[in-house]
């Protein structure tokens, strides 16, 4: 983290050097030798990029040479810092628009989907239509449940998960579903199908759900499941 810092502190370098600009179409041989600083890197330009820092990575160059060399710097560490702070807070204000932005078009869609003749709404604001209903019993509060399911978010269209029972991924404990799998699973049986319409706060709320630093579910998302409840364990 440390050397993150170091090397992230020469965002702003105002003064230029030349000899260090990459050669185009220039064929890169890395040899074994070369492999862990190719390697550091790789990782460290990965996490900027998952960050949302856009890098000049001839002046990140030199940043590494002046620290390695212990020489002197172009940059200030408190100006670096500087910097920084304020990249980070434009990333941050940038993001929590753009999940503003879903959050309410997550509402907008709930709004209009209340209008379909199939869908039914709770006082939470949960919706479901009911495919069919089931013989079997019905989930319980602490029931191990195994489903085939299909996530989608409302907001992007796209899936984000699904699972085909009783492939892995398919089994759930109902004590540690969310809560819009809570309310509404148990509104049908063992054998049956459901498609849940799930507000972001009966979802995965304003946190979302990150892998690698990457969302999986955006914070705010409005998600709808297709759900089969292919066996209940109570």
């Amino acid at each position: 983290m440390k050397m993150l810092s170091m090397l992230a502190a020469t965002l702003l370098l105002s003064t230029p050097l030349s000899g260090v600009a990459e050669e185009k179409n220039k064929t890169i041989v890395i040899t074994p030798d070369q492999e862990l600083s190719y390697a550091l890197g790789a990782k460290v330009a990965a996490q900027w990029r998952e960050e949302g820092f856009v890098v000049d990575p001839d002046i990140v160059a030199i940043a590494i040479r002046e620290v390695q060399n212990f020489g002197p710097r172009h940059l200030s560490t408190e100006a670096g810092n500087i910097a920084i702070g304020i990249e980070q807070d434009r990333i941050r204000r940038a993001k929590e628009a753009v999940w503003k932005e879903t959050r309410t078009a997550g509402r907008a869609f709930l709004k209009e989907n209340k209008k379909e003749k199939d869908v039914t709404t709770t006082e939470s604001g949960l919706q479901y239509v009911i495919h069919k209903q089931g013989e079997g019993k019905p989930p319980l509060p602490n029931s191990r449940i195994i489903v085939s399911y299909t996530g989608t978010s409302i907001t992007k269209g796209r899936i984000f998960g699904r699972a085909k029972a009783p492939q892995e991924g398919s089994e759930f404990s109902m004590s540690t579903v969310i809560e819009g799998w809570k309310e509404g699973l148990p509104l049908i049986n063992e054998g049956g199908k459901i498609t849940l319409y799930i507000p972001s706060h009966l979802a995965y709320g304003k946190e979302g759900i990150k892998h690698r630093n990457l969302y999986i579910i955006e914070p705010n998302d409005a998600l709808a499941f297709d759900i089969e409840l292919v066996k209940v364990e109570n």
